[in-house]
């Protein structure tokens, strides 16, 4: 019985790992992009210049401000979740190698590196970081760890939850949980792992969008 439980560990263990590394071709991609964005910002104030130049010459006054006021609330919403996510991602991850390593997990400083980067994916680190530890802990039979280690994940997982993602993210964002998982499914079937990243700030565009036009309307209907 312990010889069929180990294989199935360790097929389960790489699999685990071959996802990991396309998670990993994805992680590696946006973090050429950030590299972009950043010598973008750098010759950001010429870009604003230019695009307001270009939306003054080819749209009316009413136009340009409505499509200004919309970029406006795009740049907030994203340049808010992108921050938070990446600042969240660096705690967990940095936070959970220290917890695993202090309680004598292997490979413990791993597991919590990877969970960190998989936090970029709404519940991905969450999942990486209770079937990492639950399978190598299993593996290398330290099964009292195990458990001391899955209980502690359940505090930070909570703790990060309820308090460190809703100051980091939960003000630029504001969607509800099922909302989320909803955005998160879409979000896959469109672009994979991709779509997942990107499916949150849409979808907090869109909920964002939505709520100004329905005030917009009953304000006609008001006045």
């Amino acid at each position: 019985f312990s010889t069929a439980l180990t294989n199935t560990l360790t097929s389960f263990a790489n699999n685990l790992l071959s996802n990991t590394m396309n998670i990993s071709t994805y992680i590696y991609n946006i973090f050429f992009g950030l590299i972009i964005g950043i010598y973008l910002l750098l010759d950001k104030d010429e870009f604003i210049e230019h695009g307001n130049k270009f939306l003054k010459a080819m749209f009316s006054e009413k136009a340009e401000k409505k499509i200004k006021s919309y970029l406006s609330d795009i740049n907030y919403v994203c340049s808010g979740y992108v921050r938070g996510t990446l600042l969240d991602a660096l705690i967990m991850g940095a936070t959970l190698s220290v917890a695993l390593s202090v309680i004598g997990i292997k490979f413990g400083i791993l597991i919590g590196i990877l969970a960190g980067i998989c936090k970029l994916i709404p519940y991905f680190g969450s999942i990486v970081a209770f079937s990492g530890t639950i399978i190598f802990g299993l593996i290398n039979a330290q099964y009292t760890k195990v458990i001391i280690a899955v209980i502690v994940l359940i505090i930070i997982d909570q703790i990060d939850g309820n308090v460190i993602q809703p100051k980091l993210i939960g003000r630029n964002i504001s969607l509800k949980p099922i909302l989320i998982l909803i955005s998160l499914i879409i979000g896959e079937y469109i672009g994979g792992v991709l779509g997942m990243v990107i499916a949150v700030p849409v979808m907090a565009l869109i909920k964002l969008f939505l709520k100004r036009g329905l005030e917009e309307r009953l304000r006609k209907k008001a006045a």
